[in-house]
């Protein structure tokens, strides 16, 4: 692993590629995400557990949490930057598979009484906040999933390889029970598929 402050210097910077994921099964939701250095080495990751609501069988809402965590650490480190202000907007692109989460991030959001009560919609507004108030400029890039099923992973663009990365990373939380982000499992997973 990177030193955190060789880590932070990389995002303030916006030498880094980001990639989020998803899913849902059986109501319950699993969301991650990884940062990654222009070489494709991932150096922060983070993932999580959410429970997903009966009515709404999508990945819709682990993909925008997923979304909303980086955003958020993203925005936390890079406000702590004593030099922002003394230069443009940081410019960082985030990889996505969700095209669902892109287009409800894409849409107006203005909460009405008959639209409060969907479902993610206060994770949207979460977001969508983040994004609007972020002194990074964040842009949601798609990238196709599971490319790695019909390309050699070493074959992949960096964004594909990433994406194929954290959905590996995501999934190890429906096989592990009490796996948490620091065990030495996740530290294996990632040690053995980095990116040249």
């Amino acid at each position: 692993m990177l030193p955190e402050n060789e880590c932070l210097q990389l995002i303030r910077q916006g030498d880094v590629h980001v990639a989020t994921d998803g899913s849902n099964k059986n109501d319950e939701g699993v969301q991650g995400w990884v940062i990654a250095n222009l070489n494709g080495r991932v150096f922060v990751r983070g993932r999580g557990r959410i429970k997903c609501a009966r009515a709404d069988a999508s990945s819709l809402r682990p993909e925008l949490m997923a979304l909303l965590a980086v955003t958020a650490f993203i925005s936390n480190v890079v406000q702590g930057d004593v030099d922002l202000e003394a230069r443009e907007k940081l410019q960082m692109t985030i990889y996505t598979d969700s095209e669902n989460a892109i287009t409800a991030l894409s849409n107006s959001l203005y909460p009405t009484t008959k639209n409060v009560f969907e479902n993610n919609m206060d994770v949207k507004l979460e977001v969508k906040h983040i994004l609007r108030n972020s002194p990074v400029q964040f842009h949601i890039q798609h990238v196709y999933a599971h490319q790695d099923e019909h390309v050699d992973f070493d074959q992949l663009p960096l964004e594909a390889q990433l994406n194929c990365l954290v959905d590996e990373y995501v999934g190890l939380l429906y096989s592990q029970e009490n796996l948490e982000p620091h065990d030495e499992v996740s530290e294996f997973f990632f040690a053995q598929k980095n990116v040249p």
